[in-house]
């Protein structure tokens, strides 16, 4: 898709399974992160963030997004794209599409601003991104752990219903055992009068 659209794509990913699929497929990694745990740290997330927020600022880059395991239920989890940036379809997105009532009939320009107004914005963009890509590695391994809870269940459900299966025709076996040796018994007794 960025092909088509005359874009080169740059693909960042932590070291793992997924790195090896991509080289695998022939998709080339830009850059592999290693030292992650389940969840980066918080110094590994803002470091990540202002990495893109510089490349965007400088005009190297025109979008970034994060795929992750989105959890909507126990039951469903999905592969998602979550636009990072430009910012402002991260927070139609977060803030999905509400929109503020600004009760005077001021404008933006009226207020003096200390620090400002590019440099709180700027702020707020880290602020807003560094929580919004930690949300994305927590959701990832939040669907991580409730896919291994529900494949464990399913497989302790089919281990019990084999037990189940396993003893029922153990005691036909047993009980068939019983009654031909029983007959064997009664058998005998009637050759003997």
């Amino acid at each position: 898709m960025a092909k088509s659209a005359g874009k080169s794509l740059s693909i960042y990913a932590p070291s793992g399974r997924l790195v090896g699929l991509l080289h695998a497929r022939g998709v080339p990694v830009t850059k592999t992160y290693s030292g992650f745990g389940e969840v980066p740290s918080d110094a590994q997330i803002h470091d990540i963030t202002v990495h893109f927020v510089d490349r965007y600022m400088a005009g190297q880059l025109d979008y970034f997004g994060v795929v992750y395991m989105a959890f909507n239920s126990p039951g469903h989890q999905q592969a998602q794209t979550m636009t990072i940036m430009p910012l402002t379809d991260l927070i139609d997105h977060l803030t999905t599409r509400a929109r503020a009532i600004w009760p005077w009939d001021l404008v933006f320009e009226d207020f003096l601003m200390a620090p400002s107004p590019e440099e709180i914005i700027a702020s707020l963009a880290i602020m807003i991104m560094h929580t919004t890509i930690k949300a994305c590695f927590l959701e990832a391994a939040l669907s991580e752990h409730v896919a291994r809870m529900l494949a464990m269940r399913n497989a302790t459900k089919n281990a019990e219903d084999m037990i189940r299966d396993l003893t029922a025709e153990y005691n036909r076996a047993r009980q068939t055992n019983i009654t031909s040796e029983l007959l064997d018994i009664i058998s005998g007794i009637g050759v003997l009068r």
